[in-house]
């Protein structure tokens, strides 16, 4: 009886618990640098392969819910874009002559993020100094790729070509070039860090976002080599206007 009543008082007391405590919601419009460590199997000593950043836009909305005077627990829902510029080198030196290849690729991805951090201030409700660490999770829309490539030999240009198309989620790539997709793996996740300033609706943060899923799609067998592995990586720079009340 006494832990049914219990029970009871618990439930009854959770609304006026929720109704104290500060939720605090609005938009949010940022800026990504984004990019991807590549790794490809086939590079070898004599090859060269690097990574840089792309940058991108990120808008949706963040809520807020305030656990005590300095800690809230932070999300929201967001479009982000994210992507990578990767350039590849292949060298081989024969007995007359040497081959060099290269290609360099854009990709852009699109994601719909849903973050999850603790957000520390120093000074109530939101405000002063900001640190946060947490966590999220990436669905990919889509997005699109540009490649080119160029061959020579013993440094004579010799020809190149390049291919443009649409980036969709998948673990396996196509193996019909003619549909020029390129697939990634649909699902990211990983940590972040950050930190930023808030006043009584605004607040400005930094986050790194460090993904720890390999989004490279595998090859179909007997492709004859092995798949590119490739993480995301992010800087973001947002502000967010919060509606609501504090604690």
């Amino acid at each position: 009886m006494n832990k049914f009543l219990l029970t009871v008082g618990l439930l009854l007391a959770a609304p006026a618990a929720f109704a104290q405590a500060g939720f605090r919601f609005g938009p949010q419009l940022g800026f990504n640098y984004a990019g991807s460590n590549y790794a490809f199997p086939d590079i070898t000593s004599s090859d060269k392969s690097s990574n840089s950043y792309r940058p991108g836009l990120e808008a949706g909305a963040q809520v807020q819910f305030d656990l005590a005077a300095h800690y809230a627990l932070q999300s929201g829902l967001l479009f982000s874009q994210k992507g990578a510029h990767v350039e590849n080198s292949y060298f081989t030196a024969y007995s007359s002559y040497t081959y060099t290849y290269t290609e360099t690729y854009d990709f852009r991805f699109n994601y719909l993020v849903l973050p999850l951090r603790l957000q520390y201030s120093s000074a109530p409700n939101g405000q002063g100094l900001l640190l946060l660490a947490g966590t999220y999770a990436g669905f990919l829309g889509g997005g699109s790729y540009k490649s080119t490539s160029q061959a020579y030999t013993s440094g004579t240009f010799q020809g190149g070509g390049g291919d443009s198309g649409n980036v969709a989620p998948g673990d396996t790539y196509n193996t019909n070039y003619s549909s020029h997709t390129y697939y990634s793996r649909g699902l990211d996740a990983g940590g972040q860090l950050g930190m930023g300033v808030g006043g009584q609706h605004l607040q400005v943060q930094l986050v790194y976002s460090y993904g720890l899923r390999n989004l490279g799609a595998e090859y179909p067998a007997g492709k004859g080599r092995a798949a590119p592995s490739y993480h995301n990586r992010c800087f973001t720079l947002a502000a967010a206007y919060l509606f609501g009340s504090s604690k």
